[in-house]
């Protein structure tokens, strides 16, 4: 069964639970839980027990470095999510695809697919991101749409702006959609996601998905109004590459700004955020960890 959060334990005195709750979230084996197990220290304790029992405000979001640079990297990736293209993908792929089937598929056939490809994707990321790590997955994935969405755009351009033949590739855009789509689920959009819940203390962290929220629902309507404006002034393939350029520059932002959160405790990324000096632990007593059942 699924333990209670360790914060939470903690806020009702429970060490040792709090330790194995611990232990279990992060797949330590019983046996090395005496060694592997860290707790805050205890007037951090005190403090995210406080936090967690207080209400706060919008400006709180800016109040430390933690939390503004936490903020920072949250929107910019809520940012580079969509406008890597994802909300147009998903609104105009079946008018946007070449009207012709691909083998047996028609154009409909063909965004289904699509589809459950990217499904299968969301399945697999969810393996990998404890694995591998956010940050190695958002870089990939950020390269890989960015790619992805370059050759989309070199095929439309070469289709309506020159003399080049490209009739015969004509699979190229779906194929290039379905890539995309692969990448985009393993990084940029549940990892996008999922460090939101990750960089912020408790008691905002409610403030930080509904800013988060505006920024996704802002771009999405900004980049699906001007879909069809760019198609129409300047061709199909201009977009394309907007999403590809939006993509590198997230790939860029992920290489030098946003932190790797694996296997870390919230003060150690709170520590990095606010760059402070290492964070202290405590340990459970080993006898109360090694007896207590899981």
């Amino acid at each position: 069964m699924m333990p209670e959060s360790p914060y939470w334990l903690l806020s009702k005195g429970k060490t040792t639970e709090a330790s194995l709750s611990l232990a279990w979230l992060r797949g330590y084996p019983r046996r090395e839980a005496k060694t592997l197990l860290e707790l805050e220290h205890k007037d951090q304790m005190m403090r995210t027990i406080e936090d967690m029992n207080t209400n706060r405000s919008f400006r709180d979001l800016f109040e430390t470095p933690g939390n503004r640079k936490g903020l920072l990297i949250v929107e910019v990736l809520a940012l580079v999510q969509r406008m890597s293209g994802i909300s147009a993908l998903m609104a105009y792929t079946s008018t946007t695809l070449p009207q012709r089937n691909i083998g047996i598929l028609t154009v409909n056939d063909c965004v289904l697919v699509m589809g459950g490809i990217w499904v299968l994707s969301v399945f697999i990321a969810t393996f990998l991101v404890d694995k591998l790590g956010r940050k190695p997955l958002l870089l990939t994935s950020s390269v890989g749409c960015a790619l992805a969405m370059f050759i989309a755009g070199l095929w439309f351009y070469l289709d309506a702006k020159t003399g080049y033949d490209v009739s015969d590739w004509y699979w190229t855009p779906f194929a290039c959609f379905v890539i995309y789509g692969i990448f985009f689920c393993i990084g940029l959009g549940p990892i996008a996601s999922t460090v939101q819940g990750e960089y912020f203390p408790i008691n905002i962290k409610g403030l930080a998905s509904g800013v988060t929220s505006l920024v996704l629902a802002g771009t999405s309507f900004v980049m699906n109004k001007i879909y069809h404006g760019i198609h129409e002034s300047y061709g199909m393939y201009l977009n394309y590459w907007i999403f590809s350029g939006a993509s590198l520059v997230g790939a860029v932002f992920v290489f030098f700004v946003v932190i790797e959160t694996k296997g870390k405790s919230f003060q150690e990324i709170q520590d990095k955020l606010n760059r402070n000096a290492k964070s202290k632990y405590i340990q459970a007593p080993v006898d109360e960890v090694e007896s207590a059942p899981i």
